[in-house]
């Protein structure tokens, strides 16, 4: 299949053959704006489409999704100057998430003995990162376990090696052993739901910024009283972890960013129409296709947001048939 693009947007069409002769086209154009005022206005430089399969999360031509996600880089600031704690707030349409930012802090013996986490030092600003978040990797050092019954008894050597977090293995606070456990650092990122109080606490990890693809948390999609559910599999590519992660963002929807600016300003925009279109001619027969929003990526700092919109068609392979698909700017496109 030909493909045009008659608009100054990066695109791209992805061809991927299928069983019995048949291809699905996918159809990918990413559109970046500036959000001031409550509005989006088209930003300068456009931002490229993110096809490098080598990246650490799911990248724009991933086949099998059929969901829209919202992420957000940057940095989680305090209302005003500096702060031991802040919040970052996204909220998108009538859903809401909050991460608690904190200090530097790590675990140190208390009056009685135990571990309590340290007082957070103070802050200008805590990165939007998934190294920040709970999790992490430990070394486990060499040792000796007895073996229960069902094993044959007796005792095994067990040699040194890591032991991490299955949904975050870049972040920290994750310990296994209480005597290593001071000085360690606790995680700045924590669902204000699950905050830490002991060393062996395992919260659920969370953070704006794209999540990584091997992360654990994904089986949360295809997982369900203890079964596979195979009709969440489409949303196993979504950019973001699953607590931003949509079955669908309508056009109007209302998204808005907190806590990520200096000065306790705000991120505030409604999604938009679809500002392109793909008519599809295969033979004698035309379609044209209206694209879904398929990834909100925001980036706090720069104040700017790239929308990636997806569309796919599916035709048979026929000898010396003509195929063509253009890309074209809607009414919705942004003008001037």
């Amino acid at each position: 299949m030909r493909f045009s693009n008659d608009t100054p947007l990066p695109a791209a069409m992805l061809p991927n053959a299928e069983q019995d002769d048949r291809v699905t086209a996918i159809f990918l154009a990413a559109i970046t704006y500036r959000i001031a005022g409550g509005r989006l206005a088209l930003a300068a430089a456009q931002r490229p489409l993110l096809l490098d399969p080598t990246l650490p999360y799911p990248h724009d031509g991933m086949l099998q999704k059929s969901v829209a996600s919202v992420c957000s880089t940057g940095f989680v600031y305090p209302k005003e100057g500096r702060a031991r704690e802040a919040t970052a707030v996204l909220r998108v349409g009538d859903r809401d998430a909050a991460i608690v930012a904190y200090g530097q802090r790590v675990w140190q013996r208390s009056v009685g003995g135990g571990l309590a986490p340290s007082a957070p030092l103070a802050f200008e600003r805590v990165e939007m990162s998934w190294r920040n978040a709970y999790g992490g990797v430990v070394q486990e050092p060499a040792r000796v376990v007895s073996l229960g019954d069902d094993d044959g008894g007796g005792e095994a050597f067990v040699p040194e090696h890591e032991s991490g977090y299955p949904h975050n293995f870049e972040g920290k606070g994750f310990i296994t052993d209480a005597a290593r456990a001071q000085d360690q650092p606790l995680p700045q990122l924590e669902h204000p739901e699950q905050l830490i109080r002991r060393w062996n606490d395992r919260p659920e990890p969370v953070c704006f910024a794209p999540y990584p693809l091997w992360g654990g948390l994904r089986a949360a999609h295809v997982w369900h009283d203890q079964q596979f559910d195979q009709s969440g599999a489409s949303k196993l590519a979504s950019r973001a972890a699953p607590r931003t992660t949509f079955d669908a963002i309508a056009p109007g929807t209302r998204i808005a960013l907190g806590g990520m600016r200096p000065g306790g300003e705000a991120l505030v925009f409604e999604a938009p129409a679809p500002p392109v279109a793909v008519t599809v001619a295969v033979g004698g027969a035309s379609e044209r296709l209206v694209p879904a929003l398929d990834a909100v990526d925001i980036d706090a700092e720069a104040g700017e947001v790239r929308l990636l919109w997806r569309a796919s068609v599916s035709y048979g392979l026929v000898q010396l048939e003509h195929r063509r698909a253009r890309l074209e700017a809607t009414e919705a496109f942004p003008r001037g």
